[in-house]
């Protein structure tokens, strides 16, 4: 009959006295009735201690999860995200101000998506905000463009 090292679970040969993986010393036979206790112990550890650890890990990565319930889908109407426009007013105003109203209009679903109502609704007014400025900065270059071309005629 097999023995197992008592630390590190290996199995061990009848006469061995040390284990040959860990170095252990192996504990010299018990009276019968510990004996048999000890062999269904030692039978089981190697695979009981990763049944023990893996139970263990499934235990802390259900108390990790915080929330059990996904957030809650928001309440009122979906804000806009301008996502159109804000990519139109990059291409053809103003790219240095059409950026930030791209990224901005990129949030707004993702927050929205998540629950997050407050967030969608702020990432929409800056989308809202940057790509009407890039607007009036564009036509701002425009004009004075415009009115250089003028000058130089």
């Amino acid at each position: 009959m097999t023995r197992y090292c008592t630390n590190c679970g290996a199995p061990v040969e009848e006469r061995s006295k040390f284990c040959t993986i860990c170095g252990e010393p192996i504990q010299s036979r018990p009276s019968s009735s510990q004996s048999q206790q000890q062999q269904q112990s030692q039978q089981q550890t190697p695979f009981q201690d990763y049944i023990n650890q893996q139970q263990q890990r499934q235990q802390t990565a259900s108390q990790q999860n915080y929330s059990s319930t996904p957030n809650p889908k928001p309440t009122g109407p979906k804000p806009n995200n301008y996502l159109a426009l804000s990519i139109i007013v990059t291409i053809l105003c103003c790219w240095p101000f059409g950026i930030p109203a791209i990224v901005n209009a990129a949030r707004v679903d993702k927050y929205w998506n998540e629950g997050d109502e407050l967030s969608a609704n702020d990432a929409s007014n800056k989308a809202k905000r940057w790509t009407i400025l890039s607007v009036v900065f564009g036509f701002i270059l425009i004009i004075i463009s415009f009115i250089v071309a003028l000058a130089d005629y």
